[in-house]
């Protein structure tokens, strides 16, 4: 069996620039807060910075400061966490099987007879295996010491690798966009005809995910994935309650 993990020098050079992509995410974001404040107290005269447009902009630019926030707060310990996370990351390979193994205790394996193809996307950060249950894939990260190899041993089993331009499934995008713009029209809407129709709407994205979630059989955070997935009802249903 052949083990594949991240060396040492390569787990230094993604914590390297992990930390100045940081830095620079921070500085914007904080610029982007100072903006958002200032429109809010001097609204130019443009009617795009009014209500209920200006609401809404400032919401948003506002809830990108949260992440630098965390960041900060954590600028000494994420290097060492995220440095072990890097190594308890690793993919087996055997005759037949193939394994993944991550932080928090994930691990997925899959026998080569269930890989259906192969995926690497443009945008992404690996190597794609797809099963015929679309929510059952592993990644092999595009890092990784011997990523060359395991693709050699991947068409020599007769797995196709093919190219795509997305990572993931196109539905998966759109459940996010969804399930980010109901919360957001809860809180900052009050048309009561406009909130009745995002419940509904976050309904329909709430039983979307939890489907989505169990078609994924071994997800190991699967149980606390099911309760997430009813954020989006809790919230359009608190909006369009108080607001009535």
């Amino acid at each position: 069996m052949a083990v594949y993990v991240y060396s040492e020098q390569q787990i230094e050079r993604m914590v390297g620039k992990s930390r100045r992509l940081r830095i620079r995410f921070c500085v914007a974001a904080i610029v982007i807060l100072v903006t958002a404040v200032l429109l809010a107290f001097y609204p130019p005269t443009l009617p795009i910075f009014h209500e209920p447009f200006r609401a809404w902009g400032i919401a948003l630019l506002t809830s990108l400061f949260l992440f630098p926030v965390k960041t900060i707060w954590r600028w000494r310990k994420w290097p060492d966490l995220m440095r072990n996370s890097l190594r308890e990351t690793r993919v087996e390979v055997a005759p037949g099987a193939l394994g993944v193994s991550g932080p928090f205790g994930y691990r997925r394996q899959l026998s080569i007879n269930e890989i259906v193809r192969a995926e690497e996307p443009y945008w992404g950060t690996g190597l794609y295996l797809r099963t015929s249950n679309r929510y059952r894939w592993v990644l092999i990260p595009r890092k990784l010491d011997g990523y060359d190899a395991i693709k050699r041993e991947l068409a020599v089993a007769g797995v196709a690798v093919v190219k795509r331009f997305i990572p993931t499934n196109g539905e998966e995008f759109v459940f996010v966009l969804l399930f980010v713009g109901t919360i957001l029209c809860a809180t900052m809407v009050h048309d009561t005809r406009i909130l009745l129709a995002n419940l509904v709407i976050a309904v329909v994205v709430s039983v979307s995910g939890f489907l989505i979630v169990n078609a994924n059989p071994d997800n190991h955070q699967i149980h606390r994935a099911r309760i997430g997935v009813f954020i989006p009802v809790v919230s359009a249903a608190l909006g369009f309650l108080l607001r009535n």
